[in-house]
């Protein structure tokens, strides 16, 4: 009889985790304006200098599709970030391509990809 160590692919832990990474307000790389925050109620707001701010429900998830788009899945790496707007229930999804206490990645998952850098305020 063999052990065998747990595959921690899309645990739960592995989602509290990043979601517990997330939890912060987060000023955008390219433009300073756009600032993101992430409460630990679910709730994220999306502020622009001037603007109305956005306020989103939010979850990570490990699962496809993302808002129509199959994802990679069984990979300790893949985690999904999935917004729906408090408004009108629109969706967005974005790659998380990596968070730590520092910096936040994203990738938009759409047919015209585009990265996000955030910093941590």
């Amino acid at each position: 009889m063999s052990c065998k160590a747990q595959q921690t692919n899309g645990s739960s832990s592995d989602i509290v985790s990043v979601t517990s990474k997330l939890i912060g307000t987060w000023v955008s790389e390219e433009d300073p304006n756009w600032i993101i925050e992430f409460t630990t109620d679910g709730t994220c707001y999306w502020h622009y200098t001037n603007d109305d701010t956005d306020t989103h429900d939010f979850s990570v998830s490990t699962s496809s599709p993302q808002c129509g788009y199959d994802v990679r899945t069984n990979v300790t790496e893949d985690f999904y970030l999935r917004l729906i707007d408090q408004s009108d229930a629109s969706e967005s999804c974005y790659e998380i391509l990596g968070v730590n206490e520092d910096s936040l990645s994203l990738s938009t998952i759409s047919l015209t990809v585009k990265n996000y850098l955030f910093n941590k305020q």
